[in-house]
């Protein structure tokens, strides 16, 4: 366990949000972190990792050969390196330069020791087109992050030895709010994945682009940003039933403090209701 989960555990511990909600592939998630779900607050990293992890992992798309979601953890720890060696081992066992699609989370944290440190989120897609890597900056707050996004930018370049200059997608509808950020980097890279399940010539970023210039592309996007922190929750509360031999409540009574069969407010269809009730406490909003 690096230093980095290891202050998360004990923060969560003293909080009281350290009980384990669900644990997916390389992720394990915690009530502290699906808390951070709930309207008006900011994604932490476990929960924007956790679902690039379903993303490359589940049935939802087929052709995720060549593509790579790397973890918040990782980005994190390749920002904080000033040797561009260091970066190039902690990479290497991600073949990289061999994938045709690579998204990253891009934080504005200049804290090296802190988790769930920083103010916005953004994302970074490299793809690769004709044998060399672009570069694709969605920011929901223009270039709010263009800064953190270059540099990481310059250091995945370094490892893979191509690629052109960074490009701001002003295409990108812009957040209405201060703590969606998070969820415009998952509805963007989800978007994004959809756009190669299809059959087009053109490079998936710059067909998204034209999506979101022309037809619907923009409102579909901010419809999905809309609901997407409820789909998410549903997401976790299934696989989290899914993984249990017997039918305990869902994790959605940890959030309310409870552990019973059937939680209160319980809709006919046997769903639990969602977290961001006025029972719930507010745990670190984020500008």
């Amino acid at each position: 366990m690096d230093r980095w989960s290891r202050e998360r555990e004990r923060e969560m511990e003293e909080s009281g949000d350290s009980r384990v909600v669900l644990d997916y592939g390389d992720i394990l998630l915690r009530r502290g972190d699906v808390l951070s779900l709930m309207e008006g607050e900011w994604l932490n990293d476990q929960v924007i990792s956790f679902y690039f992890e379903y993303l490359k992992t589940s049935s939802k798309f087929s052709n995720l050969l060549g593509v790579e979601l790397l973890h918040t953890s990782l980005v994190h720890l390749i920002s904080c390196m000033p040797d561009q060696d260091q970066v190039d081992m902690i990479l290497e066992p991600l073949a990289l330069a061999q994938k045709d699609l690579v998204f990253a989370a891009v934080n504005d944290s200049e804290d090296t020791s802190q988790p769930d440190s920083g103010s916005h989120w953004s994302l970074l897609v490299c793809e690769r087109t004709r044998g060399a890597f672009s570069f694709y900056h969605f920011d929901s707050m223009g270039d709010s992050n263009r800064a953190p996004a270059l540099a990481l930018a310059a250091k995945l370049r370094g490892h893979l030895g191509s690629g052109g200059s960074l490009e701001s997608v002003s295409e990108i509808p812009r957040q209405t709010n201060c703590h969606d950020c998070g969820v415009y980097v998952l509805a963007v890279a989800e978007a994004i994945l959809k756009e190669r399940e299809g059959s087009h010539d053109v490079p998936c970023c710059e067909s998204f682009q034209r999506e979101l210039s022309a037809g619907d592309g923009a409102e579909d996007l901010a419809r999905r940003v809309e609901g997407m922190r409820e789909d998410v929750v549903k997401l976790i509360n299934r696989l989290s039933l899914r993984g249990r031999d017997s039918s305990p409540s869902s994790w959605f009574g940890f959030v309310h403090g409870e552990r019973t069969n059937k939680g209160p407010g319980e809709h006919e269809r046997g769903e639990p209701r969602l977290p961001w009730s006025s029972s719930c406490s507010a745990v670190g909003s984020k500008p």
